[in-house]
């Protein structure tokens, strides 16, 4: 048995989580490594993200921020299951986006040599092949 929730973003689409008592452990709920687990919505505006800021506080949550990353501005908090929900807006000079957007295969390319030797060691190279596919 489950409940599956829906809540309707302004755009008309939907964040679906499911209730699913049967199968939950404490430990579920404890708060998650936020690089591991970590849900990014967009804000329209700098006044919109302010705007949930405060709603969220008002509300007695923790909501923390904005951080300025440069690209995007930033306000987070976590959800009931222990998740990191971040919300953003982007940055107003939209070639800061650009330039990350149009560096994004060499920076992935450069990463991944990096990081194979690693990861290889960590999970071995056929379960990161396997993923690849």
């Amino acid at each position: 048995n489950f409940l599956h929730i829906f809540f309707e973003m302004g755009d008309g689409n939907y964040l679906a989580f499911f209730d699913e008592p049967g199968i939950s452990k404490e430990e579920d709920f404890g708060r998650k490594d936020s690089f591991d687990m970590h849900l990014a919505l967009e804000a329209e505006s700098m006044d919109d993200l302010l705007a949930w800021h405060k709603r969220i506080n008002d509300a007695g949550k923790t909501c923390l921020g904005p951080v300025d990353h440069g690209f995007v501005h930033s306000v987070y908090m976590y959800d009931p299951n222990g998740i990191q929900v971040e919300i953003t807006c982007r940055a107003t000079d939209p070639s800061i986006l650009q330039k990350h957007t149009d560096d994004a295969r060499t920076s992935l390319a450069a990463w991944t040599q990096k990081t194979r030797p690693l990861k290889e060691k960590t999970f071995g190279a056929a379960k990161i092949d396997k993923r690849a596919r």
